[in-house]
């Protein structure tokens, strides 16, 4: 190589070395100006400002946790099968609410002669025989017949089974 070339050469090589220098200039200058808008005092009061609001949220998740954690206990207790007797007085009721205040009045056992609507006959009829069913009521006869009839409660005709007859016991109505 001459020394023109060397000359040219290191020419060249100074422009660039010059061109980054003010490159490099120019990015400090940009990161302390960065840096000076990220440490501003409003950049600082939002900062401060999201801080408080998610510890707001996170307070306020928190509460909603405890009450959905409470109300699914709640839920779950409601989930509880009924025991043989409110599912009896249930049925009961459902026929005829004075038959469970009649039985409540009184220290005996209760003779009903019912009619009621087929399906709520069938359910008392099974509940009946489920076991223990007897030391709460019993069956002593079958519906005289099954006939559409208005049923008392809705007025709507529906399939009734009539003149059926059962004693119903003071166990019913004791705690277990």
């Amino acid at each position: 190589m001459n020394l023109e070339q060397e000359k040219s050469k290191n020419v060249e090589l100074a422009k660039q070395v010059f061109g980054l220098t003010a490159q490099t200039e120019l990015i400090n200058t940009n990161i302390e100006q960065v840096r000076d808008i990220v440490n501003s005092p409003v950049i600082t009061a939002k900062l401060n400002e999201a801080k408080l609001s998610l510890t707001e949220a996170n307070k306020t998740l928190a509460n909603v946790k405890d009450i959905l954690t409470s109300s699914n206990l709640n839920a779950l207790s409601n989930l509880k099968p009924k025991s043989l007797q409110e599912r009896i007085i249930d049925c009961l009721n459902s026929m005829d609410t004075n038959i469970v205040v009649r039985l409540s009045s009184s220290s005996n056992s209760l003779f009903v002669r019912g009619d009621a609507e087929n399906t709520t006959f069938s359910e008392l009829k099974n509940l009946a025989a489920e076991p223990g069913g007897w030391q709460y009521l019993q069956f002593t006869g079958n519906p005289g017949d099954f006939s559409m009839g208005i049923d008392r409660s809705s007025g709507v005709f529906k399939q009734m089974a009539r003149g059926f007859t059962f004693w119903v016991y003071p166990a019913l109505l004791k705690k277990e």
